[in-house]
């Protein structure tokens, strides 16, 4: 199915999902950040409340006594509890879908405990990047990061899964979420992450995903044969579209557009918010979706800070997870749909690929999965595959 309108330049904005690139461990990674996270652990212990217990008595929540759900009175279950502070830090900006995700996890979580919980939200990077922000959970410097699962790779290498090209392009979102939350795939992913001191409270997805863009009108396979493709630095990426046929040149974000309208590279693979923010569909025609990459997004606290928390509040944390996972699959979508459309009228061709051309697509990718098996082992591929199928 193809669309084409007329372009009408836009200026450039913050993504809707705020897309970031595969982070890469450096040789020196804990040296690199320590002295950031330190300057971290000072700024932020001014503001934020990083125990259960205080000194004193407990700080009064904003907003206390009068929220929906209040738990709060005499006989209030949560009334014996001390009041805490969660601090929630993430790169993107508060529009992007870890910063929404963020706002409707802090609603919920502060109504059903009357207030007794306070998330305080810290965005755009204003905690660090999304490793020293883990770091930085760990540390107890702040207590939940949300963020994709690309920049935990580091801390949870079984992370590599998500790697797998294609493995969710069929996949509807309701499907997804059964796989990301409450399959046994997800349990497997509970013990990786605790190997890392680390509790991934869960993901949220909208069966969205990075495409393809190109100058060339792909119709078939073949046609993404001697393509210079823009990758990210990223093994499995690079030997994937290899495998398809591409030339591979990794590029960094900053310079894609340049790249792109200079002609060292005629391809390259983003969600098309990102395409949208990043005016690439001035230098580009063609969007083919691929579905190679779900865009997902996750949030984690250190293992050992949840399960120092009173039962009650574990289960109010868990339930509005639960309830965010389900609503924000449509808050994906429509942003999703909405940049769709502004690329369509800008003028950009969409072409949606078969199920036999995903099919193929999935068959190219068998050296990949080989690849991250030897990478990581069988038993986290295994259980992301027997939980899809």
């Amino acid at each position: 199915m193809y669309f084409k309108g007329n372009w009408q330049s836009t200026a450039e904005k913050e993504p809707a999902f705020g897309h970031v690139g595969m982070f890469q461990t450096s040789p020196n990674f804990k040296e690199e950040i320590t002295m950031k996270r330190k300057m971290l652990t000072l700024a932020a212990a001014a503001a934020l409340t990083l125990s259960l217990t205080a000194c004193g008595g407990p700080q009064a929540p904003s907003g206390s006594g009068s929220q929906p759900g209040s738990q709060t009175g005499a006989s209030g279950p949560l009334d014996s509890l001390e009041a805490i502070e969660l601090s929630y830090a993430h790169m993107g900006s508060e529009t992007a879908m870890v910063g929404q995700w963020g706002q409707s996890f802090k609603q919920k979580v502060e109504a059903a405990s009357g207030g007794k919980i306070t998330v305080n939200i810290f965005s755009n990077g204003e905690m660090g990047s999304d490793a020293e922000a883990i770091e930085s959970v760990l540390d107890n410097t702040i207590q939940i990061a949300g963020m994709q699962p690309s920049p935990a790779v580091a801390f949870v290498p079984e992370l590599s899964v998500f790697d797998l090209p294609c493995a969710f392009s069929t996949s509807t979102a309701e499907e997804i979420n059964q796989v990301l939350n409450q399959s046994e795939f997800k349990t497997s992913l509970d013990g990786y992450f605790a190997n890392a001191g680390l509790k991934c409270l869960g993901f949220t997805q909208g069966a969205t995903f990075r495409e393809f863009s190109s100058n060339k009108k792909i119709e078939s396979i073949e046609d993404f044969k001697g393509l210079n493709m823009r990758v990210m630095d990223n093994q499995y990426q690079i030997k994937f579209w290899g495998d398809m046929g591409c030339n591979t040149t990794p590029v960094p974000g900053a310079e894609l557009y340049m790249s792109l309208q200079n002609g060292l590279v005629d391809s390259q693979e983003n969600a098309l918010d990102t395409v949208v923010a990043g005016s690439m569909n001035e230098v580009q025609d063609y969007i083919t979706l691929t579905h190679h990459s779900l865009y997902t997004n996750m949030m984690v606290m250190s293992k050992s800070y949840f399960d120092s928390l009173p039962a009650a509040y574990q289960e109010i944390l868990e339930a509005a997870i639960a309830e965010t996972a389900s609503e924000m699959i449509s808050v994906y979508a429509e942003a999703n749909q909405t940049a769709y459309n502004t690329l369509v009228d800008g003028g950009m061709e969409i072409n949606e690929m078969s199920e036999d051309q995903h099919a193929e697509m999935l068959k190219i990718a068998e050296p990949v999965y080989n690849s991250v098996r030897e990478k990581i082992g069988d038993e986290a591929v295994d259980a992301l595959l027997n939980a899809i199928h």
